[in-house]
């Protein structure tokens, strides 16, 4: 499948995880069940893009002895859940407003970026790139010694090898980042 029909498929299936095109591809690109078949992503399981019987219905059910207030909020996410449904193929398409979730591991074994074959199909190519530099900006402030952290230079790895942050822009941040550690180096001596 292509990336529109994939995404669109996804969040019919899944529309409280995946509520944007950004979303479900950040699964595709960081989880260990997708792989790289003939220039797309594929999942190893159906039930990553098809909803099955057995799944936890999306929809909450709304419960008489509920207060009104409760009532209401069920009721507007379950209204919020079926639009995502009905809209998953404008949603698919839709640029990259923002990631809902911000927690992002990515090791080298669910590294999707760094496996790309050499014959990906266009849009998955641009998919990748799209993501990557998403998530790129998400980590950029992330602290050291985080998942995010290591996210960010793996992924500051993958855009320079595509040409899309280019040698010069990674050397100056070594420099901001250097002078910061020295100005850190000299408060500590201070005190």
């Amino acid at each position: 499948m292509n990336v529109v029909d994939t995404v669109t498929a996804m969040i019919k299936a899944w529309p409280t995880m995946y509520e944007s095109r950004a979303d479900a591809l950040k699964h595709v690109f960081t989880s260990s069940n997708w792989k790289w078949e003939n220039g797309q992503l594929v999942p190893d399981e159906p039930s990553e893009v098809h909803n099955s019987d057995s799944c936890t219905n999306a929809f909450a059910e709304i419960a008489d002895d509920r207060s009104v207030s409760a009532r209401l909020r069920i009721s507007r996410r379950n209204l919020l859940t079926r639009w995502r449904q009905d809209n998953a193929a404008l949603l698919a398409i839709e640029e990259y407003p923002r990631f809902t979730h911000s927690c992002l591991w990515l090791p080298d074994s669910w590294n999707r970026f760094f496996d790309m074959p050499d014959d990906v199909q266009d849009d998955w190519k641009q998919a990748a790139h799209d993501t990557a530099e998403g998530l790129h900006t998400l980590t950029e402030n992330a602290e050291p010694d985080t998942h995010e952290y290591a996210a960010h230079q793996s992924l500051t790895k993958f855009l320079t090898s595509q040409g899309l942050i280019s040698n010069a822009a990674v050397d100056k941040r070594i420099e901001e980042l250097e002078a910061e550690l020295a100005d850190l180096r000299a408060l500590r001596k201070d005190t």
